[in-house]
């Protein structure tokens, strides 16, 4: 569907993304993991489109939200990045077939990503993790903890409930008080013995999910259990 929406709330994850609430339109219904696709047109009068995961559960019923990185030269991450509480957004959607393929069923299931590939994650983990029985891991990776995104949330949410596990994984951090030891979200599934899964859901730079699934292949995985978005 084609609607129109304005924003409600805005607020900095990180340095460079952008927590943005919109009001969510009567008769708006998603699965968790779909996206939306903004459009607008830039001063030259070309119309702009762009597709953003929403991170809200489809049980936020009074608005939908989206985690937007500021690229440098992006028209639409800066558009978004500028837009004020009360200014109207053009969207269509919601689309897209990165779902979980079973709720019943099956119950163990691990996510992977990295930067705001996490965004179709919380969705998933909020219309789930409260209601139902099966396990859910998030491995999420950063370069630094000040760019994890929901870090607390997700901490939270671990210690709520017994199936969510959450492991925060950092490659650059830099704080000599960092307990852990500096690692991607290859390097963690490299030294991974036990998958303890039976579906892998992937989603961030086409590098990284090529090589997660590799290294999930390696592993003996099922291609039919690996699931993946690639967001550039």
């Amino acid at each position: 569907m084609k609607f129109k929406t304005q924003v409600i709330q805005t607020n900095y994850l990180s340095p460079s993304v952008k927590q943005i609430l919109f009001h969510r339109p009567p008769g708006f219904e998603f699965l968790a993991g779909q996206f939306v696709t903004v459009r607008f047109r830039n001063k030259f009068g070309k119309m702009i489109k762009r597709q953003y995961s929403i991170s809200s559960a489809p049980t936020d019923f009074k608005f939908i939200e989206l985690a937007v990185t500021l690229v440098k030269g992006g028209p639409c991450s800066t558009y978004l990045h500028n837009l004020k509480i009360g200014d109207e957004v053009e969207m269509i959607g919601p689309a897209g077939e990165f779902v979980l393929s079973t709720i019943e069923g099956r119950y163990k299931k691990t996510f992977i990503c990295t930067g705001t590939g996490v965004a179709p994650f919380r969705s998933m983990i909020w219309d789930v993790v409260p209601n139902n029985t099966n396990f859910i891991r998030l491995v999420a990776g950063y370069r630094c903890k000040e760019d994890a995104l929901y870090h607390n949330e997700f901490e939270s949410l671990s210690h709520q409930y017994e199936n969510f596990l959450y492991k925060l994984c950092l490659s650059r951090e830099n704080n000599p008080e960092y307990p852990y030891k500096k690692e991607r979200v290859t390097d963690w599934l490299k030294d991974e013995k036990v998958l303890m899964t039976s579906e892998t859901y992937i989603c961030g730079l086409d590098r990284m999910v090529t090589d997660v699934e590799k290294i999930l292949l390696d592993k003996n995985c099922q291609p039919k259990d690996i699931y993946y978005e690639r967001y550039d």
